[in-house]
């Protein structure tokens, strides 16, 4: 997983980083990149802070940010994608809204700590 992390690959951390994980619309590394932007960082700059054990909290406070700015950025990506998924057929409103409903309740001082798996 630290490979994939320095790579800037996080399709298999778990959670709102998963790979079309059980909730459709909620994996992909537009959230990931919607990080990176927040922060002024590419994702592979970003992957490579998260290896050397940074996390998204302790980038926030460097750079001047708050998490509810990440969180925030997070969201617009992620409508933006369930937006196209719902124009597709793919999902319904009522999923997307539960979807960005879950995003809401997300608490970013928990990700990541890929020293431990999380």
């Amino acid at each position: 997983m630290e490979q994939d992390i320095a790579a800037g690959r996080f399709s298999d951390l778990p959670g709102m980083f998963g790979s079309q994980g059980p909730t459709p619309g909620m994996g992909g590394l537009h959230n990931l990149d919607a990080i990176a932007s927040a922060l002024g960082m590419t994702p592979q700059q970003l992957g490579q802070e998260f290896k050397n054990g940074k996390s998204i909290q302790q980038l926030a406070t460097e750079k001047g940010i708050s998490l509810d700015q990440i969180k925030e950025s997070i969201i617009n990506a992620e409508k933006t994608k369930l937006d196209q998924d719902v124009a597709q057929g793919k999902i319904s409103q009522d999923q997307a809204n539960q979807i960005i409903e879950h995003m809401q309740q997300l608490d970013l001082t928990k990700f990541p700590n890929p020293r431990n798996g999380k």
